[in-house]
């Protein structure tokens, strides 16, 4: 006899297959759902028919009033309010309630019967209509600035209670196994910037030491694998309290994720990144030095929020907050020290290899700027609009801009990164900061660190766009006394411009002796022997970059121009190239094929001894033979002028892609993939190069 299970809402042929369902893990798993989903609807209600003159945020302003508020959703007409509480809810349910003499139409929170997730983090984000009431009805800046923080961020007594369960709880499951553990939050959390939305970081101090090792089979040591699975276990025996958990074993820094059942809260743990504490106290710091900082931040934050500029695979909210800070260090507002300055009357303290600690006491000049929080936000919008991200290195640590050149080598770095060149000196095998990116912001403490490793030029662009637009609107609203900043700040839109140019810098390092054939002999009276290593190297590059052109891209390219050394095997003279610091090729290149979009459907298996170029570019040919059979278009889908300079000290090779003609769109997409993949397959190259001993030698083609 069939039978029929209501919790998966599905038949059953009979009994034995009943009971062999009811005892699986689908089963158990929709079971626990659908009692979460239960005791979030016994602490939530469905608010609606307030005033028409109240704005959401006085329904919660008058609903705190009853009970810690754990989650809400609201909209123009109606709210989802989720309590701390269950007692809260019967209590609004027993009787009318009312808002300036009108009624409220309160009823329990229901899930549709196909809804499967309850109000999360993600969906309670605000948006710009939940706020436009406060920017309507508030006539000045400043009474605007006011309830716009009340807005978007919870209280300093609310963020210790909710994220401090969520701590406690964590402590109470990680005591089991490590008794001397410490739960430690970073973030947003700790550096007072968090909305009501915002993720719970934390980092947890296990309590013994830690044995960097492969070899995790020995019972008294405790490995970093060892730890995460531990914790993995931890977390997964108290799956009615930590659900939703998801394992990210192979990232830099290894994290559990999951919701934290009881307050709805989503978070991060890790079990290595200490320095994230350590930067999010500095942070702090810096924050209490002006009481203008904190909104300001506030406001940017919610702004890059708001346009998509920050978030999750764009500039995270850390990055954009030291961009903040290194803003401020600039000479013209001098309104935050540099890190150097903080650290220099310190004896020092290392986490991980960095110094971390600072001088909190340390004197400071009291500054002379003034300026109120519209005119900081008009200089912060203005110094990035047009600021030239793709060949400086930001740092926060001496404030300064430096080169991306100058990080190619150890002994070209300043003499305030010294502890990045000991570093790179005593280190074997060191991590190098990724400055062969669209962006380089240098982490404060950890210096071989770049945070905006991961923002692509697109991004970048955008990001720089929206400051153009924006400082404009600063602009504008002066003359009314900024009243209507926040209303037109919000919402104007940005139409993203053709990017004039996209720079890449390809680093000499471990490779400039690839070049060179195993036969190569130099005469003895050859002077500049290491000129000759480099210079090799350069037209080594510089074939390489014309072969990924042809070969993998199948672009048309033409030498324009060219400051071009006399090659020659002798050497007996120091040649031009050895003594200008740079020189230039000029490439014009014209493509009639979209071959960079959709080459990972395109994998075939190849001969492992085959480099990363033949491999990219048999990639191509089978991509062609798919092309060929339909016709091909005489007008070229993207043409573009492509710089390439040479950097004699440090040895480094910088492309800079400028755009001819091309649609808007195809040039973004192809710089795109030139700054994720060109690095890449030459480094790859070269590599390959260095392996087998052999010189990539131009093909037919070329």
């Amino acid at each position: 006899m069939a039978k029929h299970c209501e919790v998966c809402r599905i038949d059953l042929a009979d009994d034995y297959a009943y009971q062999g369902h009811i005892t699986g893990k689908k089963h158990a798993k929709n079971l626990q759902f659908l009692e979460f989903k239960k005791a979030i609807e016994e602490r939530s209600i469905f608010v609606s028919n307030w005033p028409p003159h109240f704005t959401s945020v006085q329904v919660l302003d008058f609903f705190l009033k009853y009970g810690f508020i754990e989650s809400h959703k609201c909209q123009r007409d109606y709210a989802l309010i989720q309590f701390a509480e269950r007692e809260t809810v019967d209590f609004l349910m027993s009787r009318p309630v009312f808002i300036d003499n009108h009624k409220l139409r309160i009823e329990p929170r229901k899930f549709y019967q196909n809804e499967r997730t309850p109000v999360t983090q993600a969906s309670i984000t605000l948006s710009y209509e939940d706020l436009k009431d406060i920017f309507e009805t508030e006539t000045t800046f400043d009474s605007q600035l006011i309830a716009f923080l009340n807005a978007v961020q919870p209280s300093d007594v609310a963020v210790e209670a909710k994220y401090g369960s969520v701590c406690a709880s964590l402590k109470q499951i990680f005591n089991i196994k490590f008794r001397n553990c410490k739960v430690h939050r970073f973030g947003s959390t700790v550096t007072g910037l968090s909305f009501f939305h915002s993720d719970l970081d934390v980092y947890i101090d296990i309590g013994l030491p830690i044995v960097e090792s492969e070899d995790d089979t020995k019972p008294y040591e405790w490995t970093p694998k060892k730890i995460f699975r531990v914790g993995k276990s931890l977390l997964f025996k108290r799956n009615n309290i930590f659900t939703d958990i998801v394992l990210i074993p192979n990232a830099k820094t290894p994290i559990i994720k999951f919701r934290h059942a009881p307050t709805n809260i989503f978070c991060d743990i890790n079990f290595k990144n200490s320095l994230g504490v350590c930067n999010s106290h500095l942070i702090k710091y810096y924050l209490s030095l002006d009481v203008r900082l904190k909104p300001l931040v506030i406001i940017i934050k919610f702004w890059a929020e708001l346009f998509g500029i920050a978030g999750m695979g764009k500039i995270s909210n850390y990055a954009l907050t030291l961009l903040i800070i290194f803003f401020l260090q600039q000479p013209e507002r001098s309104m935050v020290p540099t890190v150097v300055q903080l650290q220099s009357s310190c004896k020092p303290e290392f986490v991980q290899g960095w110094q971390v600690n600072y001088d909190e006491n340390i004197k400071l000049q009291n500054t002379k700027n003034e300026n109120s929080i519209p005119s900081l936000l008009y200089e912060f919008f203005d110094f990035y609009a047009g600021f030239d991200l793709g060949s400086k290195v930001l740092c926060p640590l001496d404030g300064k801009a430096h080169p991306k050149t100058v990080f190619a080598s150890a002994e070209e770095l300043p003499d305030t990164m010294f502890r990045y060149r000991e570093y790179i000196r005593k280190t074997q095998n060191p991590m190098l900061m990724h400055t062969d990116k669209p962006m380089c912001l240098q982490d404060p403490f950890e210096l071989n660190h770049n945070v905006t490793s991961r923002v692509n030029g697109r991004t970048v662009a955008f990001f720089q766009q929206h400051c153009i637009t924006s400082r404009e609107v600063c602009k504008e609203v002066q003359e009314n006394d900024y009243k209507t900043l926040f209303s037109i700040l919000f919402t104007r839109e940005t139409k993203l411009d053709k990017p004039a140019k996209v720079r890449m810098l390809i680093k000499g390092e471990l490779f400039l002796k690839v070049g060179l054939p195993k036969n190569t002999v130099l005469q003895p009276n050859v002077i500049y022997r290491g000129h000759f290593t480099i210079n090799d190297w350069y037209e080594t590059v510089l074939n390489l970059v014309k072969e990924i052109f042809e070969r993998v891209y199948k672009l048309k390219v033409k030498l324009e121009s060219m400051d071009r050394e006399v090659k020659q095997q002798k050497c007996d003279v120091e040649s031009d190239v050895h003594t200008k610091n740079k020189t230039k090729t000029i490439l014009e290149c014209l493509g009639y094929f979209k071959l960079w979009y959709g080459r990972k459907n395109n994998k075939t298996i190849f001969d492992p001894t085959m480099s990363a170029l033949d491999r990219e570019a048999s990639i191509s040919d089978k991509m062609m033979e798919e092309l060929k059979k339909t016709p091909a278009s005489s007008i070229p889908i993207i043409s573009f002028t492509c710089i390439i300079q040479k950097f004699q000290k440090p040895v480094a090779v910088e492309l800079i892609l400028k755009n001819n003609n091309s649609a808007q769109n195809m040039f973004k997409e192809f710089s795109d993939q030139m700054c994720n993949k060109l690095n890449q397959i030459i480094d790859k190259t070269l590599s390959h190069m260095l392996q087998y001993k052999k010189k990539e030698q131009p093909s037919q083609s070329s």
